[in-house]
């Protein structure tokens, strides 16, 4: 494909990977200090502005198809504006105008390794080998979850605790030991697979068996459960908040970054399994 960038069009950078390998994680680090010119293609308005355009496509399509979206955005934009594809289909590289960023899974040590820069933030890990110990065993029960290893390390940096880190390798171990004796699989897995994981082991009483259901996306403008309490996930696996007794949302990750998106899961007991699997699937966002 010639590119259209050279002719005063957008320039096109597709970034293309997997389920959850941290595409729009990695897009939102890339432009959290532009977060002005962040926009959906909903929101882009006719105007002599260059604006970065993040658009995600869940299924493939024609050449001629793109060809109508790429018009469309060149009349929009000013010249010098950019265009970030984000989609796990590979045929997407054939639209951009530069090399397309290809994301796979980490290897374990590229994993480890991230995981503990995370963790430990600007302390130096070699001034706490113990910490660095407890910080190679949590990577490892983590299971190469990217969105995961931001919230657990996010939630050790606060405290360089080694009864705390423990504490937290400890719970969240628990919840892996238990789908793995139920399920046979890792949650990361599970959950990948459009299936829901018992999170009982974060609760520290109660009989009723707790269902996470798999992540969808939750906007300021496109939420179904505003009314149900929202808890932030690494506030469960500390264990130091009241948690509500019966259906609630968990936030995994929100965006600090227009527009503001949140990775969410439904959580309800397992009596409820049935009718709220099949009411998440119908509110799952696209």
């Amino acid at each position: 494909m010639n590119d259209p960038g050279s002719y005063g069009g957008p320039t096109v950078l597709p970034v293309i990977g997997g389920c959850r390998v941290g595409k729009k994680t990695l897009i939102s680090h890339v432009c959290k200090n532009d977060r002005d010119n962040i926009w959906r293609m909903e929101n882009v308005k006719f105007g002599n502005e260059r604006i970065l355009t993040v658009v995600e496509f869940l299924v493939d399509v024609d050449d001629y198809d793109w060809a109508k979206f790429y018009t469309t955005v060149t009349c929009m934009t000013a010249e010098g504006s950019k265009v970030i594809v984000i989609s796990r289909i590979p045929n997407f590289a054939r639209f951009g105008t530069v090399k397309a960023v290809c994301l796979n899974s980490l290897s374990h040590e590229q994993y480890t390794y991230l995981f503990k820069r995370l963790a430990f933030g600007s302390a130096d890990e070699n001034q706490h080998p113990y910490l660095a110990s407890i910080a190679n065993e949590v990577a490892v029960v983590l299971g190469g979850s990217l969105i995961t290893a931001n919230v657990i390390a996010d939630l050790l940096r606060r405290k360089l605790d080694i009864q705390f880190w423990l504490r937290i390798l400890h719970r969240f171990k628990g919840m892996v030991d238990n789908n793995l004796s139920k399920y046979g699989e890792h949650p990361k897995d599970i959950l990948e697979n459009e299936r829901p994981i018992d999170i009982s082991a974060f609760y520290s009483s109660g009989s009723a068996t707790r269902r996470q259901m798999p992540p969808r996306v939750e906007g300021d403008d496109d939420s179904p459960n505003r009314k149900l309490a929202h808890i932030a996930f690494g506030d469960l696996v500390e264990g130091f908040i009241s948690v509500p007794s019966n259906e609630f949302v968990l936030v995994a990750w929100e965006s600090r970054i227009a527009p503001y998106t949140r990775y969410v899961s439904d959580v309800c007991c397992a009596e409820d399994k049935l009718g709220s699997t099949n009411s998440a699937r119908k509110r799952r966002s696209l």
